[in-house]
């Protein structure tokens, strides 16, 4: 625990004990160097945060994510960390990223005032970055990038060039960027999602396209990663990193609240429950940040971690928590079908809107278990190749298609292809029946997931989380093509028989109950011509 007795201790050490223990302790480097950023005592979540970033920088993890509400000092330490690797010479080229620049360019500000300005960084440091501000810098306390001074042996011969430190948008790819023969070493994403992006599936997108492109665009060897963020949705990347922490052990998640379950500050040294002298009242927090339209909302995500964004959505987000793993699925008797929730195409075969598609397996209690879900944008050549790939590797008893453009400008061609690879699916045309799409939807779907008949993958590959959104979204949002070719699944799907023979479409299916129907009632079922 850092006290005043410690920093005191600090300061009378000769410099090269201080810089010596300073570097070994990253909470005692920030106190004594960043002390005129501490207005009250360190939370125990402060010190998990401290030794975290030491297991980062020392390779025991390659990412950390650290999700905490509002005024937790999550950006003060991560100016910290960014002045302790420029201090120690840890990396060679930084960048901090935010979905937009400006947040990253005032945080690059903070540390160059801090090199400049800093004394106690300055007496034991000396000079880093010298160089002057430009006037329009030091009006609108941004700055996009700089170099620190380079390094020199005692005969004035460079041994080091000085360290680059960026800011960039999210906007902007990882890959290409380069200081001299390093890629960046350290990534700072901070303040990368928030109330217009959430709320925006391109944006969302966007955003977790710059976060895959990390793998191929960081240093191989040094390549680090230090998420800062609210946690506003549980439907967009906040959500994707605390669900991949899961499996990836080499990313770590810290999801701080103001208060824990108890109802207790989490830093108790800052924030009261209720009115209290000196402190925070964090119930003062959540009459402050009531509003008409949203009521709490708003404090139970930035404060509490606890986004409740979707809370009026159709479909429940405890829902989707009855999952499996695909090798419970290993013997069991299951029927699987197919369903393309197909857009309308031009007669030249052009790409269309999005297509979805699900493919789901039934077991003889008619469950549903999801085992693949994909978005496509594709023509009419890509869908046929689709539609076969889908029977290649699922083999499902049916596919249904929806029927826009199905019977004249689809079904000749995939005739034509199957003849050609050998593979013959049974395809069924699809059709609405006049049936409202959002109507569809909700009577097919809502009651399954409600009552747990349908099982997603645990750990998914495809576009679940999208379909997810879609849930979560609905009937509001952009898009609903997966959610509509699942729904779909009800026309045509049913569960393993006893031993008979499988009927292979639902129409062959009917016939089947219905002739059993005659037999048991010693009825013949050709008395009526085509009954049948």
């Amino acid at each position: 625990m850092i006290t005043p007795e410690k920093i005191q201790a600090l300061k009378n050490l000769s410099r090269e004990q201080r810089i010596a223990v300073c570097e070994r302790d990253f909470s005692l480097f920030y106190s004594y160097f960043l002390g005129h950023y501490i207005t009250y005592p360190f939370a125990p979540f402060h010190y998990d945060w401290f030794q975290d970033i030491h297991d980062l920088i020392d390779g025991k993890i390659t990412e950390l994510a650290i999700i905490s509400f509002r005024e937790s000092a999550k950006t003060s330490i991560a100016l910290g960390l960014l002045l302790y690797q420029i201090c120690y010479e840890g990396n060679e080229y930084i960048n901090v990223d935010s979905y937009d620049s400006v947040n990253a360019k005032r945080l690059l500000f903070d540390v160059v005032l801090e090199l400049q300005t800093n004394k106690r960084i300055l007496n034991d440091f000396g000079n880093i970055y010298n160089t002057k501000r430009t006037a329009d810098e030091v009006t609108q306390k941004s700055v996009k990038d700089f170099v620190t001074n380079p390094t020199y042996d005692k005969d004035g011969n460079k041994i080091r060039e000085g360290i680059r430190v960026e800011a960039h948008s999210t906007g902007q790819p990882v890959r290409g960027r380069r200081h001299g023969a390093f890629r960046p070493q350290l990534l700072i994403l901070d303040d990368f999602e928030n109330e217009q992006t959430i709320r925006s599936e391109a944006y969302t997108d966007e955003i977790h396209r710059h976060i895959q492109s990390f793998k191929g665009g960081l240093d191989s060897s040094k390549g680090r990663v230090l998420y800062l963020a609210n946690y506003l949705s549980e439907f967009a990347n906040v959500q994707s990193i605390i669900e991949r922490a899961k499996v990836d052990t080499g990313l770590r998640v810290r999801v701080v609240p103001i208060s824990g379950d108890d109802s207790l500050p989490t830093w108790p040294e800052k924030y009261s429950k209720d009115q209290e002298v000196g402190k925070v009242s964090i119930e003062a927090l959540r009459k402050r940040m009531w509003t008409p339209e949203n009521g709490d909302n708003d404090f139970m995500a930035e404060m509490m971690c606890r986004p409740v964004d979707y809370a009026n959505s159709e479909f429940k987000k405890q829902w989707f928590d009855n999952r499996y793993m695909t090798t419970e699925l290993q013997g069991k008797a299951l029927n699987t079908f197919a369903t393309f929730d197909n857009a309308p195409m031009s007669k030249e075969g052009k790409k269309s809107d999005f297509i979805g598609c699900s493919v789901v397996s039934v077991d003889s209690e008619n469950m549903w278990y999801s085992r693949y879900v994909k978005r496509y944008r594709y023509n009419t050549p890509e869908l046929i190749d689709a539609i076969l790939w889908i029977k290649n590797t699922f083999n499902p008893l049916v596919i249904g298609v929806e029927q826009k453009s199905y019977a004249g400008l689809i079904k000749p061609f995939l005739d034509k292809r199957s003849g050609e690879l050998n593979i013959f699916p049974v395809v069924e045309e699809l059709k609405d029946a006049g049936r409202n799409k959002e109507n569809r939807i909700r009577g097919t779907l809502q009651g399954r997931f409600s009552t747990g008949f349908i099982k997603l993958q645990r750990y998914p590959t495809d576009d679940t989380n999208l379909l997810i959104r879609e849930a979560a979204q609905f009937p509001h949002g952009d898009y609903d093509d997966l959610l509509d070719s699942m729904n779909y699944i009800a026309d045509i799907a049913y569960p393993p028989g006893e031993g008979k023979h499988e009927p292979t479409t639902m129409a062959e299916l009917k016939q089947a109950e219905i002739k059993a129907a005659f037999e048991q009632f010693g009825q013949d079922e050709n008395a009526y011509g085509d009954s049948i």
